[in-house]
């Protein structure tokens, strides 16, 4: 759905609860005291200016709807295994941020060894 689209169709929802609201095409349209406008612009956040009781809001913030935005991957090297990093190795996870590389551990449980588990240290 186009910004146009929605903006038209929070119009048509702000109307059937008697709230007069006007869709604008240009941001730098005048602004009335008072007045809902609406304007269908490509913002992250909103923000308030409590001094002169201005607020701008989003689709987003007005639905309570936030679509998660995939991250470019940086220019990197990735690995398959991690027979591919040596002990010392710095590493980036894309959860858990930057951590080293500290070799491979055995898990022992009732002096039986369970298995090999990579031991990485996150700051």
């Amino acid at each position: 759905m186009s910004g146009e689209e929605k903006a038209d169709r929070l119009k048509k929802i702000l109307s059937e609860y008697d709230v007069n609201a006007v869709v604008v095409k240009d941001i730098e349209a005048a602004v009335v005291s008072g007045q809902i406008m609406i304007c269908p612009i490509n913002l992250s956040h909103g923000f308030i200016l409590r001094d002169i009781r201005y607020a701008v809001l989003t689709d987003k913030e007005l639905s309570g709807v936030h679509r998660k935005t995939r991250k470019k991957r940086k220019s990197g090297q990735l690995i398959k295994s991690f027979n591919e990093l040596s002990v010392g190795d710095f590493i980036v996870h894309e959860a858990h941020g930057i951590g080293k590389y500290v070799g491979i551990d055995q898990l022992v449980v009732d002096a039986q060894k369970k298995r090999l588990y990579e031991n990485l240290i996150f700051w």
